[in-house]
């Protein structure tokens, strides 16, 4: 059989299995192992899935439903934020993910993309750095928090409220630096997320990643005592602020490994893995996949 054909019959049943509820049955079809025309190999992670998404008006409410639930989480969670930024202690290995990324920054990076960006603290620590910033928030409060925090900077700021899955209205290739911190494990469309984030990095680009480390020491002696490690709330998870959602809203978790793998699924070389924490910051980056709590890869897309 032809392999345009089995590509068919794999997308139809996936949207056979999706119409009937059975959506993580579906996705996997979708995405299950296709042949080309000329060697065998994946197909692009979650292609098949957009297109019976887009086709599906039913699916493409829920995803608009899922978007309003988690935009109204953070607005909970956020609500009260104060203006005003905090400054960095950017002399030392950084102790926490906000100084990892401006650590890994590069020197001069023309435009950058923040999602995620909160109340601009990171932004702000690079805005000499740049030429151009833009961040992306989906908590409404922060994007007007941010704006008034970086009103003062003598160049082009833009504060967009969204979300990176559902894509924004930008040229591919419009940025040089794209990163997110804490983030990754919150989005609910990873794929998507990823396939814009490629989009939107010029060749060349840089891609900076800070996320929970699920395979850090103490979560592994967690999981031998039988307990959830989770990587956001205390209490396996449970221990939340008002209006959040399970373990701080993680819907995602990763090893140093799967982040890595991750990259290179997406076209992005991986250059680094930067550890850090409070208390001896530096050692935890000699092996990071066990000693740090959290942990900063530094990744290039690749030319196309």
């Amino acid at each position: 059989m032809p392999a345009s054909s089995r590509c068919s019959i794999r997308a139809a049943q996936a949207l056979r299995l999706q119409q009937a509820g059975w959506n993580s049955i579906g996705r996997y079809v979708a995405n299950e192992t296709c042949c080309t025309n000329d060697r065998s190999g994946p197909i692009e992670p979650g292609s098949a899935m957009k297109t019976i998404l887009d086709k599906n008006p039913a699916a493409t409410d829920r995803r608009n439903q899922s978007d309003g639930k988690l935009r109204d989480s953070y607005d909970e969670v956020y609500r009260d934020e104060p203006e005003g930024l905090s400054k960095l202690s950017l002399g030392r290995w950084p102790r926490n993910r906000w100084e990892a990324l401006v650590h890994a920054f590069p020197p001069d990076a023309g435009s950058v993309l923040e999602i995620g960006c909160g109340n601009g603290i990171v932004l702000h620590h690079v805005a000499d750095r740049c030429r151009e910033l833009a961040g992306i928030e989906i908590a409404v409060n922060r994007c007007r928090v941010a704006e008034k925090n970086l009103a003062d900077l003598e160049k082009p700021v833009e504060i967009i409220s969204g979300n990176i899955e559902r894509g924004i209205d930008k040229a591919d290739g419009s940025f040089d630096v794209i990163m997110w911190a804490d983030v990754i494990e919150h989005v609910v469309d990873l794929f998507a997320a990823m396939r814009e984030i490629h989009r939107l990095l010029a060749p060349g680009g840089t891609l900076l990643t800070a996320t929970p480390n699920v395979a850090y020491l103490p979560r592994r002696l967690q999981l031998l005592r039988g307990r959830f490690p989770g990587t956001s709330a205390a209490q396996e998870g449970f221990g939340v602020r008002p209006g959040e959602m399970y373990d701080g809203g993680h819907l995602h978790y990763f090893t140093c490994s799967s982040l890595k793998r991750l990259y290179r699924q997406f076209g992005f070389q991986v250059v680094r893995t930067v550890g850090f924490g409070r208390v001896l910051g530096r050692l935890r980056s000699l092996w990071p996949s066990l000693l740090s709590g959290s942990a900063l890869l530094v990744g290039k897309k690749t030319a196309a």
